[in-house]
């Protein structure tokens, strides 16, 4: 689809179209979000250049054609439902990653997803801005999913993510818990 097309000023937006791609045909309401959030990040990054101009181009056509398919759906016509809704994905993704991560089945998988919730996290700011809890979770989703691919990586095993994390998340402190785990005490 529009991977095929992504001009190499782009490339930092290729993890979000893979997401599109990924559900394209089964969620279409985060498939276009995340469209969306590539669009307004392409034409930040390059709007001029003869190579992005098409692909801009194509984006914005292929959102509008979703938007006539879709315009009854309150996820795409209502702010509010379509932020409740795209915070909802991306944390439903983050806790799966947590709970693998807290399993210890430590993979390629839970990298993945730690991603992959970070990345609709900032799909995210296309509805609106992001409240201290989200930004945590963020950076949280981050820094884990590093971690576990630097370890995989070298060979070693990650320690398993402490038990705090989901308190801390809940009360907007997660930062804190990746200073200690990083720094130490």
């Amino acid at each position: 689809m529009v991977m095929d097309r992504l001009p190499e000023a782009y490339k930092s937006l290729k993890p979000f179209l893979k997401i599109a791609e990924d559900m394209s045909g089964h969620d279409v309401a985060v498939e276009y979000w995340c469209l969306h959030y590539v669009f307004r990040e392409a034409l930040r990054l390059d709007r001029t250049s003869p190579e992005c101009q098409p692909f801009t181009a194509f984006l914005f056509s292929y959102l509008k054609k979703l938007e006539r398919e879709t315009k009854v759906h309150e996820r795409f016509t209502s702010q509010n439902v379509a932020q409740k809704y795209m915070k909802s994905v991306a944390l439903n993704v983050f806790q799966e990653a947590d709970k693998i991560d807290r399993s210890g089945k430590f993979s390629i998988t839970v990298v993945k997803l730690f991603i992959r919730a970070s990345n609709l996290i900032n799909v995210l700011t296309v509805l609106g801005d992001l409240d201290d809890s989200l930004i945590e979770a963020r950076k949280y989703a981050r820094w884990r999913g590093a971690y576990i691919f630097s370890c995989l990586n070298n060979g070693e095993k990650p320690l398993p993510a402490p038990e705090e994390v989901n308190e801390l998340l809940d009360q907007g402190k997660i930062i804190i818990i990746i200073m200690i785990l990083f720094w130490g005490d």
